[in-house]
């Protein structure tokens, strides 16, 4: 289904124009500003309405505007009529109809022509203009059941994911290389217990020997007590022998009372030798235990534990970090799994698609053909590529539209005019000027002539 005619009045740069194009080419020529981009837009607007409908379609000065455009093969099939009315708030109104060849009209006009347009947006020439990216975008139609931005969305989550894991697992790792176990590894730990229980032991035995050089020593006590009760004992003797011729009277008092002091006398004489031979035949006490060395001894078995206990803990943090990085690299892994199958997902299906050209392909962010970089094809490869695309994307209605065709040299434009020949296509070509026996002439917003002379 082609452009049969087009008839348009008032609409932006366009006074009135009546077309009704031939050839698989129909180049619109004029100077800049005549209304060949407005000739152009007017089908746009007519048949895809939305968007495509600049803020001001009214030309200026004028209350309405009217597109019309006729659809079919040899003869019409669809008649599209958009008019615009200006209001008086600056804005405008705009009504579409859509009748048959019989006059009948479709009661849902724009869901009609949206089913016939497809991409009837597509400009070849555009297209090969495109940045990379949007040229992938745009050819991701061609791809159906496949949420290629859920895709990319999902990961570029597991990527973030990926590269915050990868983080830790760097932190982990630079943790376990500052990490340096202390001391020799063949030191071995010291029994501190048995050593303190050894100290221990010698404090009794030390406490002992002190109990029984206490015992002793109350012993000499005694004893020089009962050697100072003997002198006592002697001086009483003396006395007495003294004062016995002076109390002659008093003589069998005085001997009854020495012979009784002279008994006791014997009696702690005889009980202080008894004590003097125990105490010197006591074993002589045993020399009070170094301890000092002992107490060295613990303190460096101590020093030697503590040593063990930080390089055991060190090599325990080493373990626990090298579980940590293990656990991370496996979580990136997975996140990496992620992605690949993602990515899989949306090359089978690539893969899988009936693309416009043999040899036309994807990669992660690019157009592929013949497994090289689009944006690498030679210009004619582009066009005949990007003409095969935009057909393709325009199943029902076969029509393109170029915007810069002045940019085309006669050899571009001999590709396109034989790709629209060979595939049904029929392109409007904007072109400052045009040789064509088929060209249309804009001139201050009207058709100045349907035909020019070759």
């Amino acid at each position: 289904m082609h452009v049969l005619e087009l008839r348009v009045a008032n609409f932006m740069r366009l006074v009135a124009i009546d077309v009704a194009p031939t050839g698989s080419v129909v180049e619109v020529a004029g100077k800049n500003g005549a209304g060949k981009s407005s000739t152009l837009d007017s089908m746009l607007v007519a048949l895809a309405g939305g968007d495509h409908i600049p803020s001001k379609p009214i030309r200026k000065g004028e209350k309405a505007a009217s597109i019309r455009v006729k659809l079919g093969d040899d003869k019409p099939t669809l008649i599209v009529t958009r008019t615009f009315a200006a209001k008086e708030d600056g804005g405008y109104t705009t009504q579409l109809v859509v009748e048959a060849a019989d006059g009948a009209r479709y009661a849902k006009p724009q869901t009609l022509l949206d089913d016939l347009l497809g991409a009837l947006t597509f400009d070849p020439l555009a297209f090969t203009r495109m940045k990379p990216r949007e040229q992938l975008q745009q050819l991701r139609g061609f791809v159906p059941g496949v949420d290629f931005e859920a895709i990319e969305l999902a990961n570029r989550g597991d990527f973030e994911r990926r590269t915050d894991v990868n983080r830790q697992a760097k932190s982990a790792k630079a943790r376990l290389d500052s990490l340096a176990v202390p001391g020799d590894p063949r030191q071995q730990r010291v029994d501190e217990a048995a050593l303190v229980a050894e100290l221990e032991q010698a404090g009794q035995k030390l406490a002992a020997i002190e109990k029984e050089r206490a015992s002793r020593q109350d012993a000499m006590r005694d004893l020089r007590a009962l050697a100072s009760q003997a002198e006592a004992s002697r001086a009483d003797e003396i006395h007495w022998d003294r004062t016995i011729s002076d109390l002659e009277e008093q003589l069998a008092e005085a001997k009854e009372r020495r012979t009784a002091v002279s008994l006791r006398t014997v009696g702690l004489v005889g009980q202080a030798k008894t004590m003097q031979e125990d105490i010197e035949a006591l074993p002589p006490l045993d020399l009070p235990p170094d301890t000092t060395a002992l107490r060295a001894r613990i303190d460096a078995a101590r020093k030697t534990n503590g040593a063990v206990d930080e390089r055991e803990r060190v090599i325990a943090d080493r373990e626990r970090i090298a579980a940590e990085i293990s656990q991370t690299v496996e979580r990136a892994a997975t996140y990496t799994t992620r992605i690949d199958e993602r990515n899989k997902q949306a090359v089978d299906a690539v893969a899988a698609a009936k693309l416009p050209v043999e040899g036309l392909g994807f990669a992660d962010d690019e157009v592929l053909m013949n497994g090289l970089p689009f944006a690498q094809s030679s210009h004619a490869e582009k066009i005949r590529v990007s003409c095969a695309i935009a057909a393709a994307m325009s199943p029902k209605l076969k029509v393109m539209f170029v915007h810069d065709g002045s940019l085309l040299d006669e050899d571009s434009m001999e590709l396109l005019r034989a790709f629209a020949e060979t595939n049904g296509m029929q392109v409007w070509l904007e072109k400052v000027s045009s040789d064509s026996p088929t060209g249309i002439l804009i001139e201050d917003g009207r058709v100045k002539a349907a035909e020019v002379a070759a």
